[in-house]
């Protein structure tokens, strides 16, 4: 392969790079705004959001080219595949922090709500986890990428006390229903990007290892 394929390859992976780190910024900011009732990060993460989605365009129509150009193989091909997959999950994480900070308005209405304590745990496990997911995708490092894969179960279980502490909590009715709603929908939009995370994590392994860890490597059988 031309290093000239090398050149390019390398500047996308850059470009991948910094989405990443947007990404992961417009996550902190989303979670600052709704723990600190910041309303100014609202539009501060909605308005990044259209920065997150031109990174993703241009990756996209980036590694087409290459491959329509070049046609790589064996490990160059793997690590296009690679950049478009995680470049597409890091795309759907900053949806997801953008429709967390548009939940900051009803839940900045109450000074605290239940829940909050264990939300708190969540984002921080769920940050951890997009942290350690792009660090993996810098280092081509299977072992972090695993260690991300299993701190997921703990983010689905702080989302399911979540949900269960304040639809309680909601029972008694007035103003506490719209910020209760807006928590859980929180606390779901977290829980989408740490499984985002953990799928960049599966496409660093695959990168690596060459092996398929989606839905646990099931493949069609076509024996028959």
């Amino acid at each position: 392969m031309s290093s000239q394929f090398f050149q390019e390859l390398d500047r996308v992976r850059k470009e991948l790079l910094t989405m990443g780190a947007l990404v992961e910024n417009a996550t902190r900011q989303a979670i600052s705004g709704v723990v600190q009732r910041r309303l100014d990060l609202v539009d501060t993460v909605i308005n990044g959001d259209r920065k997150i989605d031109a990174y993703e365009n241009d990756i996209d129509h980036e590694c087409h080219r290459i491959l329509a150009l070049y046609q790589p193989v064996a490990q160059d091909l793997r690590l296009i595949i690679t950049v478009l997959k995680v470049n597409k999950e890091l795309e759907r994480m900053g949806d997801h922090a953008k429709s967390i900070a548009r939940c900051v308005a009803n839940i900045a209405e109450h000074d605290s709500l239940p829940a909050e304590g264990r939300l708190a745990q969540m984002s921080d496990r769920v940050l951890t986890m997009v942290k350690d997911a792009l660090d993996a995708t810098v280092r081509n490092d299977a072992e972090l990428a695993q260690q991300v894969r299993e701190a997921d179960d703990a983010v689905d279980d702080d989302c399911d006390h979540i949900f269960a502490e304040m639809q309680q909590a909601m029972q008694s009715g007035g103003s506490i229903i719209a910020a209760g709603v807006a928590l859980i929908t929180v606390a779901r939009n977290l829980e989408r990007i740490g499984d985002l995370a953990t799928n960049i994590a599966k496409d660093v392994i695959f990168l690596v290892k060459g092996t398929t860890v989606r839905h646990g490597g099931i493949r069609v059988d076509h024996s028959g």
